[in-house]
């Protein structure tokens, strides 16, 4: 245990007269300096109630290990720590003395809301001299009583801070210790124990890991809070002014607010969200597993991602296709060459100015001349403003979207936007028609074989009226 300890924390104390010096009126308080705290798992050497956190690129054990962690060094170096609601959070330090001294004195700390680190006397180790770890406590009627975090509070301090105080008198009135330093560092209290790892029971909800910016986030929005359905919307009022920043080990926000389908557009396999942190920009799949992730780590269970499709594994139904092929005939004649099998069905995001059962360019391309000098226009989709900044209208077109249900709510961290309690509440707000995106191979006005993804109407938004398949 000695050995352990050791590794964890020093508070350096410097001395600037030899001990021979000293008299009863010596000040501690003149001569010492704290270098290094740290916190440890209240149930040490076991991990219950302590919160391993990792850094956002996923590496383990980087930002706190298994059951303890430096919280704050003399130089700057903080780190954060986190505990689980209803245990007691403990914590220490050491000394160093640039002298011998015939008695060590004692050393308590007061932290942030009221806590306090008990009376100890400094113990001597090696080089160094131990404030053995303490749980955090209460002062009633001149008795230390331990002092849990409140059950299932959820609670979040940028700087939680302790200071120091020094005494040869451990009797002596607290009001009478000397002070000698203040030190600070971010910690973390979830509602219950977070749900990490993978969810075999949903097939959209993927790996959820610890990641500071998800645990600060999640914390931060959702302090003071104790109900679950509070939790999970004030967790979400972090998205709703659409500029969600990551943060350093120190809790301070840091780089540009992360981005849905900002340039440059994304492409490949969909992102983990250590992935998504580290490149700043994501489809809505990763936007949802975020706040889901943020929802799972204080514990809760009841939270689903939900996919939106306009029809079934956004598959093209006969009747769909039909009316499609159709409208190729009438715009292409004969410059069409032929139509990519794997289409599938799109929903349009708000407002658009086109018609129904008519070919489109898709938006991300530009107007296109057939070999018969018909013009195929560029569709007028005027997008809703999403997560990133200067972001007013992303892509709209999507086979498919995913959001997040808690408690009859559907929340939609992607765009920000208030969340709705039911299925046609949610279309009606989001989507103002559908479709397919074709891929059409062609020839153009230079008789070029050319391809390009192109867009069709098959039906407008008729709100009231749910047209779209929403599962869960």
């Amino acid at each position: 245990m000695k050995k352990l300890i050791n590794t964890f924390l020093v508070i350096t104390f410097s001395f600037n007269i030899n001990a021979q010096d000293a008299t009863t009126d010596f000040d501690y308080a003149d001569v010492i300096q704290v270098t290094n705290v740290y916190g440890i798992s209240p149930t040490f050497p076991n991990s219950e109630g302590w919160i391993e956190i990792l850094a956002d690129d996923g590496s383990p054990g980087s930002l706190s290990g298994m059951a303890h962690t430096t919280v704050w060094t003399l130089n700057q170096q903080i780190k954060p720590a986190a505990f689980v609601s209803d245990y007691n959070a403990q914590f220490g330090a050491h000394f160093r003395f640039e002298c011998d001294l015939s008695e060590l004195p004692f050393v308590r700390g007061e932290t942030s809301d009221g806590y306090e680190l008990p009376i100890q006397e400094l113990e001597q180790d090696g080089t160094f001299h131990v404030y053995r770890r303490k749980k955090l406590s209460t002062y009633e009627s001149g008795n230390y009583v331990d002092a849990p975090f409140e059950k299932e509070k959820v609670q979040y301090w940028q700087d939680f801070t302790i200071t120091w105080f020094v005494s040869d008198d451990e009797d002596l009135e607290h009001s009478k210790w000397k002070e000698i330093g203040k030190t600070a560092f971010p910690l973390y209290v979830t509602h219950k124990e977070p749900i990490v790892g993978d969810n075999q029971n949903d097939e959209y909800d993927r790996e959820t890991q610890i990641l500071h910016s998800t645990l600060n986030l999640s914390c931060k929005n959702g302090i003071n809070k104790s109900d679950e359905s509070d939790i999970v919307s004030s967790i979400y009022t972090e998205f709703t002014n659409q500029c969600v920043k990551r943060v350093n080990d120190k809790a301070e926000e840091i780089g540009n607010c992360l981005g849905y389908w900002q340039p440059p557009n994304l492409s490949g396999d969909c992102q983990s969200v250590s992935e998504f942190l580290l490149n700043g920009n994501a489809r809505c799949n990763e936007w949802a597993d975020f706040f889901n992730d943020m929802i799972k780590l204080q514990g809760i269970t009841s939270s689903k991602i939900t996919i939106i499709e306009y029809t079934e594994n956004s598959l093209i139904p006969q009747d769909l296709d039909m009316r499609l092929r159709l409208a190729i005939d009438q715009e292409f004649e004969d410059c069409f060459v032929s139509l990519n099998t794997n289409d599938h069905s799109v929903l349009i995001v708000n407002k658009y100015n086109f018609s129904l059962d008519k070919i489109y360019v898709d938006e991300f391309y530009t107007e296109k001349i057939l070999c018969n000098d018909k013009t195929v226009t560029k569709a007028n989709i005027e997008g809703i403003p999403a997560q990133g900044v200067g972001n007013g209208s992303p892509i709209s077109v999507f086979w498919n979207h995913a959001i997040v249900l808690h408690d009859g709510k559907y929340y939609d961290p992607s765009y920000g936007v208030s969340p709705k309690t039911s299925k046609i509440d949610y279309e009606d707000s989001a989507f103002a028609g559908f479709g397919v995106s074709p891929q059409i191979f062609y020839f153009d006005q230079n008789d070029e074989f050319k391809t390009s993804l192109f867009l069709f109407l098959d039906d407008e938004n008729t709100l009231g009226d749910q047209q779209t398949i929403i599962n869960p």
